[in-house]
């Protein structure tokens, strides 16, 4: 599944309200303790023209979140959507109607210090008096030992909006009524954040031995741009190819390791096919050092080195994708937008009144969201990470090429898994390269590869003009591995074709050919319908436990077949019920006591919860840890009906019960 979860780690409210008295203002008083947070803005309530506001500041930790990136245990900056989730609470009181909310990040201060949460707990006669203590209020962010007293340059809080700096990192959520939840993608801003987070990292290698022809070295820049710099006999610099959708760049060797570095220090700063500008270079005595030019996140993601001689390499260049200039995280402040806040001429003698001539003569009263305090599980603020997570290996569904089909849809993409004592590990003599696969036809009795590789439908990416029979593959992930390609059928339709993986964009005649593995794929032809098909599934989950623990993650698997399947006798008798592939499914996780959605169905643009499937049918993963202990749940599944453009829940409801560790 792609989805992590992020609670907030500090928030409060803040506010010039009156008290009861109308007479002193709350300005002192902290709720950082309070169950909820809370918005508003009255107008008139204590003389003609008087203004009250109310707004709140909430933060999250960041660090955790860079941390899982570099991990890989969320996507890179551009494959995931950050959404910020808070939860309706249930107030008394008037609750306002269309109206806007603005979300903005809290800007920095001279003394560097983030606001504090505090301890307050009193919402309604603000009686939790900071005193000028520990605490953020409408006048100062907190207090501290070593820097004092800490005002805000602006009473209620100092909002970040630069325009010089070109980030566009204010949103606005609209509510028709206010008992709606707060749900907005705010994912320019979290990968600003992540970006302030970030320093420069570099890697220093020692040579102590010979460079051979064929050695390679593969570089990620700050910016993302990966680049396999390859040795030859010579000194050209080109591209000669790609390998795993990035460029090869050819540098020469010479008769020594300090002529080798020079080249390879000449061909990183080549500008059209290296890392001209984005990795500095510096070499002293077969020692090479190779920085990151702009400031990049320490990632887990090492130079690759291959071919050279006892080679030393010291710290790592991480994998980094550049999403802005970045941002401290001060955290995010939220309230009513400046044209619905209340319109001040100028601010009050005072200054706890901000002067607003945009503003609204009238009021916006009450909104409240659950703070991270509350004891409502689902209610807590919090980031939500999204992405498209679905591995799909069309194994098991394979079609042949068809003028019916685009060229996009007409490959078929298959995977390949390394598992060793059931853990998946890279090929040793594959690691993160290319590999390659050819596909044949069955021998007599059809049981295994026959005759010469078939030729394939060339695409000049995974398979080449040049050599029709070889498929490039790629590696995805530790232990896995695919590859793409289309295949025609013949005449009389192959049953089955055997794909062979093994090293060497070579025919496997060759001796210099390793052969890893060979599979079987059962091909089907695609043909068109005389009806619009209403198709109706039977699901089950074929390894559900009846109880988990909040610190695994568990694989379910998920069968599915046409409700009217009709196998003839024969098959009833010598095989097992098939699965039918779902390309396009999706799942929720539902609490069993109160029909509360856990995990919605994540069927919109980024499809979180899309199920995956390989030739055993469908899976998901699902992270225990977003769910509550000590209550028991039920799965949901719904799939795409592409006959009526729309997603069909289904009927079976499969249930389990989440423990604590």
């Amino acid at each position: 599944m792609g989805i992590k979860r992020y609670t907030a780690d500090a928030d409060t409210t803040i506010t010039n309200a009156f008290k009861s008295n109308l007479q002193t203002r709350g300005t002192g008083s902290n709720m950082g303790r309070a169950d909820s947070l809370e918005v508003f803005s009255i107008y008139g309530q204590q003389s003609s023209g008087s203004s009250e506001l109310t707004r709140f500041l909430v933060k999250f930790d960041t660090t955790t979140i860079a941390a899982d990136r570099a991990n890989a245990a969320i996507p890179a900056s551009g494959s995931v959507n950050w959404v910020l989730r808070m939860f309706n609470a249930v107030t008394p009181n008037t609750v306002p109607r269309n109206f806007t909310l603005s979300i903005a990040p809290v800007s920095g201060n001279t003394a560097g210090l983030v606001w504090q949460e505090g301890n307050g707990l009193d919402m309604e006669g603000y009686t939790d008096i900071t005193r000028n203590g520990i605490g953020a209020n409408w006048m100062n962010y907190g207090s501290s030992s070593e820097a004092g007293l800490q005002q805000w340059v602006n009473v209620g809080g100092d909002y970040f909006n630069s325009p010089s700096l070109d980030l566009d990192v204010n949103y606005t959520a609209f509510f028709e009524m206010g008992t709606e939840n707060l749900e907005v993608d705010i994912s320019q801003m979290v990968e600003e954040f992540l970006n302030s987070t970030m320093t420069a990292a570099s890697v220093e290698v020692t040579i102590n031995g010979t460079l051979l022809g064929g050695s390679t070295v593969e570089l990620t820049s700050a910016d993302g741009t990966t680049v396999k710099y390859k040795a030859q006999a010579g000194s050209g610099q080109a591209v000669s190819g790609s390998s795993g959708g990035y460029p090869i760049t050819l540098f020469g060797y010479g008769s020594s390791i300090a002529n080798s570095l020079t080249n390879l220090s000449a061909s990183i700063a080549n500008a059209t096919y290296g890392h001209n500008g984005k990795i500095d270079v510096v070499i002293d005595s077969g020692k090479i050092t190779l920085s990151q030019a702009t400031a990049g996140r320490v990632g887990n993601t090492p130079c690759t080195f291959e071919g050279w001689e006892d080679v030393t390499v010291g710290g790592v260049l991480p994998t980094f994708f550049s999403g802005g200039q970045g941002l401290d995280n001060y955290g995010l402040g939220i309230h009513l937008t400046a044209s619905q806040e209340v319109y001040v001429a100028t601010a009050d003698a005072t200054a706890v009144v901000p002067a607003n001539t945009v503003g609204a003569k009238r009021s916006y009263y009450d909104k409240k969201f659950f703070a991270r305090s509350s004891e409502f599980f689902y209610k807590r603020p919090i980031i939500e990470a999204r992405w498209n997570s679905a591995t799909k290996d069309y194994r098991g569904d394979f079609h042949y090429s068809s003028s019916l089909a685009t060229a996009a849809e007409n490959l078929n993409t298959i995977y390949l898994y390394n598992y060793f004592r059931g853990q998946l590990r890279n090929i040793p003599g594959i690691g993160t390269d290319d590999i390659y696969v050819s596909i044949y036809s069955g021998s007599a009795t059809d049981t295994a590869p026959s005759g010469a590789a078939l030729t394939l439908v060339t695409d000049g990416t995974s398979v080449a003009t040049a050599l029709p029979t070889v498929i490039t593959g790629g590696y995805v992930s530790t232990g896995i591995y695919s590859a793409s390609f289309a295949l025609t059928a013949a005449a009389t339709p192959l049953e089955h074709i055997y794909d062979v993986w093994h090293t060497g964009s070579l025919v496997l005649a060759t001796a210099r050919s390793i052969q890893y593995f060979t599979g079987t794929i059962a091909p089907e032809v695609i043909e068109l319908s005389r009806e619009a098909p209403s198709t109706q599934y039977v699901s089950s989950i074929t390894n559900m436990k009846p109880v988990y623990n909040t610190a695994e993650t568990s694989r379910f698997r998920v069968f599915a077949r046409q409700k009217d399947w009709s196998p003839s006798i024969y098959t009833k008798a010598v095989a097992s019920v098939p699965p039918f592939v779902i390309e396009s499914g999706s799942f929720a996780i539902i609490r069993m006591i109160d029909d509360l959605v856990a995990v919605q169905f994540g069927t919109g643009s980024n499809l979180h919860t899309q199920m995956s499937f390989d030739v055993s049918g469908s899976y998901f993963d699902l992270d225990m840890s977003l769910l509550e202990p000590g209550y028991s749940y039920k799965v949901k599944l719904a799939y795409y009906n592409g006959s009526i453009g729309d997603w069909q829940e289904q009927p079976e409801e499969f249930r389990f019960r989440v423990e604590e560790t």
